[in-house]
């Protein structure tokens, strides 16, 4: 509550002395040797009542950076958001983050965002207005009636999607959903199988078989971070029972990693497969319903026509086949962005005809469908760049896309972009569509204004401002709402808010029935938004009566060319982003570019090595990029990931990287979507070659048993208490003194089973712990600063009974083991890391002079040393997490299982007179885990889950002949049993 005094205008007594204070040590400081005089007053001469210096504020909010949206809570301290998390009470990510959602912050801080509306004068050239001024110029240009009027966005929800249909309506213009990844094909495909032209939720948690046609569920493909959620409850083990994950893909991608069987297969190639599996099964009479004939010569693919079509071995095909109709819940997937070929719509009918003929189609949900059904077709950006070309379009307006760099480059989108007369963009990135607009009105972050989002039908997410806006602007939704009663055009279409914030108000008072509205505008924001249980759902009906098309590829000798959507990047509009630029790609290690992933045996065949700069050309363009080989693809495809190759958009992101869209041909596919598989490449040396810059540089075990595996079959035989003195438990004897914990022994466990590399741990860490950006050249000369490192092992495996050769992939999360045992505690000459008495290998930054003994003795390397002063550049700095230690040059660091989380959760227990509870203290790794696979907690409580867990019959530590006694344990990989 505001005094009388404040009312009035006046200062009491109080008050005036708080001013006067701050006032004055600012001028004793500015007067003295500091080097330039203070422009700015820090401290609060009168604080906010809901600041409290030294305590956190938490807000629910959403952050709509993939279509599927996020709901998250954000820590704010002293005003800053530091640090992101999942709201665990949305159903849809249960508390859960991805990487991208970690990597918020760094967009909000982004130094290169736009801080005022930019305007094209006489010269050409953009310069700096006012918003007063940008407002009149857009609302002059409405009124002059401007031809064919066109506002295109991304997949835009809610209360905001409601204000542009009717922003639209008023000034006769129309509008364009466009998504790079709009999964055209799955709307298409379920018009066609169920009468509903959507895209439903998959309810992959329900099965006890699961094979993905080229879907990447883990990484991009629709919500990854939900489908995390639901593959590691359908995947982790359940009794002595474990369900099967196969997936079919041309490489080996992040959710191919987690595959119990991986099946390599070209491009194009899975409606063959599909349609070969629905045959064996027919023949074979597997089937439980009836199958309707809507597949032509269905006898064609037989196992042998089969498998000359696609490539995969015969015996692959009819066991899929058998296993698939034999499990009592299984589900086919697909649909996935790389898959998206000519015959796409088709595949996905089969797909569906496969789910319906095993009795499956209960698993798939129309009720609780994504809101990415209601993107508009490809057909319609095409249209508009017709329209575009011939002049017949006057005006624009683009808000959350970048169709300039989306949109492939024979359709000749930029260059029908140039010819329109005004074109007005609401980014606040100057993006390579921005930087060709006559009008830029920056929009404000996601975290500074007021919204609301809808991913998955009926779930609602609020978008509460967090914090005051950095550079003082004003929302696009705030912008077009004051725009809307200055348009002469349409008088009768009118809005009567004032504000934004009233129109979103307006628009969920429907949803509050009898209750209060502001009582129940209260609990929605603070909850984040109106949630439901998506459980409940009625199965579809299959209702195809249209036939499939089949056609034989022509024979052709170059190359199958595969665009993989990227996790990191997803379309390339998180390019601009350090910490996403500098998280390892899990399968290369690479950072900060590009690179064509290459066969081995192909790059040895065209004499090309790791490094080597190749040219990649299609009948559409060329581009030139760095080589990466593997074994873990097909030797008839070559791939590269989107996101890189960017013109414009900030100093992460420009002139990086080669962007693959510029191959694709300007043919769409059956479903009228873009055909990211339509460009045939070849490969060419041109003769230079460079250092591939990544982060791991062996990929082999040697035999040392790092990240370990355990069959099926010998964990069902395994005794329970294995580590019991019945079984050949013994008391141990060691060298080492035995310390006391008197109170909490810290430990962690990791389950590798349940762990998929997305890199939201890695995010996080980096955003809790304030660890530097180095870049590439510092990447390359090993210096990345990482705590927290996701190892990649993959071997080549011959299997003796299929005679094929597979590939092994295994992935383990690096990080201070905290040794009982340490090797690095002793030859620290000054004493900077030693053991706490609750079990923590700490270091003591003011004490370190940089020997690094403690880094040549650790026997896990996962220390890091700061080579250099690294620099946050303005406004970055504001994200740095005050409870952390900014380290400077010199220093060595490590992982500390955030100590100072720890520190907060005891004092919280103090304060309130108990003791901690079991799962109080989440590390910022665990807390962002979308596979619930690292648990933390209190070793010394015998009922606490990390102390139960690091007994398991899967446990182990890792080198632990060489008796370090770390206090982080690894649970198992689970491998079904080969052959």
């Amino acid at each position: 509550m505001e005094s009388d005094n404040k009312k009035n205008g006046t200062l009491n007594r109080r008050d005036f002395l708080k001013a006067l204070t701050a006032i004055s040590g600012a001028a004793v400081i500015s007067s003295g040797c500091t080097p330039e005089p203070l422009d700015k007053l820090v401290s609060y001469a009168v604080p906010p009542e809901n600041v409290i210096p030294g305590l956190a504020n938490y807000y629910s909010t959403a952050i709509p950076n993939s279509p599927a949206g996020s709901s998250v809570v954000v820590k704010v301290r002293e005003g800053r958001a530091i640090k992101v998390e999942g709201n665990s009470l949305d159903p849809i990510s249960e508390g859960a983050s991805s990487a991208e959602d970690q990597a918020t912050l760094q967009t909000l801080y982004d130094p290169d965002r736009i801080k005022q509306p930019l305007s094209k004068n006489n010269r050409n050239n953009l310069t700096a207005v006012t918003f007063v001024a940008a407002s009149d110029i857009l609302v002059n240009k409405i009124n002059e009636n401007p031809k064919n009027p066109y506002i295109i966005t991304n997949n835009t929800t809610g209360s905001y999607d409601k204000l542009l249909d009717s922003f639209a309506n008023k000034i006769s213009a129309k509008r364009i959903k466009f998504e790079t990844f709009s999964y055209e094909s799955i709307r298409k495909a379920n018009e066609i199988s169920y009468g509903k032209a959507l895209i439903p939720t998959y309810h992959i948690e329900d099965v006890d078989y699961l094979i993905s046609f080229g879907a990447d569920f883990l990484e991009t493909w629709l919500s990854p971070t939900e489908y995390s959620k639901k593959f590691s409850k359908m995947h982790s083990l359940k009794g002595k029972k474990k369900s099967k994950f196969v997936q079919v893909e041309p490489k080996l991608t992040l959710t191919g990693s987690k595959a119990d069987e991986w099946v390599p297969i070209s491009p194009n190639k899975n409606l063959s497969l599909v349609l070969g599996i629905i045959n064996y099964i027919k023949q074979n009479k597997l089937n439980r319903n009836s199958i309707p004939n809507i597949v032509d010569n269905l006898s064609y693919f037989s196992l042998a026509k089969t498998s000359e079509l696609t490539g995969v071995a015969e015996d692959s095909i009819s066991k899929i086949a058998k296993e698939f109709a034999s499990s009592k819940s299984a589900l086919a997937i697909g649909g996935g962005i790389a898959s998206d070929g000519s015959d796409s719509r088709d595949t996905i009918v089969a797909i569906n005809l496969l789910n319906e003929i095993t009795g499956n189609s209960d698993k798939i949900d129309f009720d609780n469908f994504l809101s990415l059904s209601n993107c508009s077709d490809f057909k319609e950006m095409t249209d508009f760049i017709k329209k575009a070309k011939n002049g017949d379009v006057d005006l624009v307006v683009v808000h959350g896309a970048n169709p300039a760099y989306n949109v492939p480059k024979t359709f000749g989108f930029s260059e029908a972009f140039e010819k329109i007369d005004f074109k007005v963009s609401f980014s606040n990135l100057d993006d390579e569509t921005t930087k060709m607009c006559d009008l830029v009105i920056p929009d404000l972050h996601p975290f500074e204004k007021w919204g609301d989002y809808e991913g998955v039908n009926g779930n609602l997410m609020v978008i509460q401002p967090v914090m005051k806006p950095l550079y003082d602007g004003i929302s696009s939704e705030e912008v077009l709402v004051g725009l809307f009663n200055r348009i002469q055009s349409n008088p009768d279409i009118e809005i009567s808010q004032k504000s934004f914030y009233d129109y979103l108000q307006n628009s969920w008072k429907v949803l509050s029935g009898s209750e209060s509205f502001e009582t129940f505008w209260n609990k929605v924001v603070k909850d984040g938004g109106l949630f439901k249980n998506n459980s409940n759902y009625s199965s579809p009906k299959f209702i195809a009566n249209k036939k499939i098309k089949f056609e034989i590829d022509s024979a052709e000798d170059r190359l199958n060319l595969y665009i993989t959507p990227s996790y990191r990047f997803y379309d390339g509009r998180s390019s601009n982003n350090s910490w996403l630029q500098e998280l390892p790609d899990l399968l290369t290690t690479a950072v900060w570019d590009s690179w064509i992933e290459i066969n081995t045996k192909l790059a040895n065949k065209l004499e090309i090595e790791e490094g080597d700069i190749v040219q990649i050309e299609s009948d559409f363009g060329k581009i030139q990029t760095q080589a990466y080989l593997t074994s873990a693809m097909r030797p008839d495809t070559v791939s590269i990931s989107l996101g890189q190759g960017h013109t414009a958009m900030g100093r992460y992101a420009s002139n990086r990287g080669v962007n693959p869209l510029d191959l694709l041909s300007p043919v769409t596919s059956n479903d009228g979507s873009i055909d990211f598989t339509s460009a045939k490449v070849s490969i060419s040396k041109t003769g230079k070659s460079e250092k591939f810059v990544k982060v791991q540089h062996s990929f082999s075990q040697e035999n040392r048993d790092i990240a370990q595996t355990i069959a099926l079959s010998a964990l069902a035989d395994h005794h329970e208490d294995h580590h019991d003195d019945h079984h050949g438990g013994h008391k141990e004897y060691d060298m080492y003194r035995e310390y006391d914990y008197f109170v909490h022994k810290w430990g962690m466990n990791i389950d590798l089973d349940k762990c998929t590399g997305c890199g939201a741990c890695v995010v996080a860490c980096y955003a809790e712990n304030n660890i530097p950006v180095v870049g590439k050249e510092q990447v390359g000369n090993g210096r990345h600063m990482s705590w927290l490192k996701l190892e990649r092992f993959q071997d080549e495996i011959k299997d003796e009974l299929l005679d094929t050769v597979r590939v092994d992939t295994r992935i383990i999360p690096q990080l201070c083991q905290h040794c009982e045992n340490a090797p690095c505690e002793p030859v620290c000459p000054v004493f900077a890391t030693y053991h706490n008495p609750e079990g923590i290998n700490m270091m003591v930054y003011s004490r370190c002079v940089g020997t690094r003994y403690c880094s040549n003795n650790c026997s896990y390397k996962v220390r890091r040393f700061n080579w250099f002063k690294y620099e946050w550049p303005e406004p970055l700095n504001l994200q740095l997490n005050p409870d952390v230690t900014v380290r400077s040059k010199g220093v060595m660091e490590k992982c500390n299982f955030c100590y100072h989380r720890i520190v907060e959760a005891k004092d919280l227990a103090k304060d309130e007179k108990r003791k901690l509870n079991d799962g109080e203290v989440l590390t910022a790794c665990q807390q962002a885990c979308s596979c619930d696979a690292i648990e933390f907690g209190d070793l010394n409580d015998p009922k606490s889950k990390v102390t139960k867990l690091s007994k398991d019959k899967r446990s182990y530590a890792l080198l632990e002949e060489l008796n370090t006694r770390p206090s982080v344990s690894y649970l198992k990989k689970i491998e079904w049993d080969k052959g």
